[in-house]
């Protein structure tokens, strides 16, 4: 679905959420885009926004709140949704020895990673890199997939595709099932041995 913008770029206003907002922040002061940091849901800024995007939330967001601004909500998953919905997208992405960290920008709605994709981006795994590698590679591709849609809507539109492929849902983690050792790499874990650098 194509969305035309009412307003130019400029005139846009974005609300901010989650606890990964600094990264698309940098995004929209480098434009001189227009935004507010939401820390509340409920204190009434939901309505003064044209884009809600959270990046960094752990829980779905009441579907009243996702109605409010005037034209998306969107939020950021480090999985090629439908695949990997829910919980520990770069912990499954290591176990799954999955080449990619793919980010994915999509419509937020009521149900768990279910809404329509805006962008995703690809980023290699390498077996040399360490957990920290890639959540330095999580960060970098949040920024490049906002920056492709910032690009977009510059030309005063922004496109909403289906997900399409297989769906998963990954379980959710906790601690004594993700622990990792931060000096080790993916290698020495054995997760990503047929991978070439």
């Amino acid at each position: 679905m194509i969305t035309k913008l009412n307003k130019p770029l400029e005139e846009v206003v974005f609300g901010l959420y989650g606890m990964r907002s600094n990264l698309i922040e940098g995004c929209l002061k480098k434009r001189g885009l227009t935004y507010i940091k939401i820390e509340d849901l409920n204190d009434g800024s939901l309505d003064e926004i044209d884009f809600f995007v959270e990046t960094g939330v752990y829980n779905i967001i009441p579907k009243e709140c996702l109605t409010k601004p005037k034209l998306a909500s969107l939020g950021f998953h480090e999985t090629p949704l439908p695949e990997g919905k829910g919980w520990a997208p770069i912990r499954w992405t290591i176990e799954n020895n999955k080449k990619h960290l793919v980010i994915s920008l999509y419509e937020l709605n009521e149900k768990l990673d279910d809404g329509g994709i805006v962008y995703q981006v690809n980023i290699p795994v390498n077996k040399e890199d360490y957990y920290s590698t890639l959540e330095t590679k999580r960060q970098d591709g949040i920024k490049q997939c906002f920056d492709l849609f910032l690009e977009e809507l510059s030309q005063g539109f922004f496109v909403v595709r289906p997900q399409t492929g297989q769906e998963c849902f990954s379980k959710r983690r906790y601690k004594h099932t993700s622990e990792l050792n931060t000096k080790k790499t993916l290698e020495d874990y054995g997760m990503i041995s047929e991978y070439v650098t």
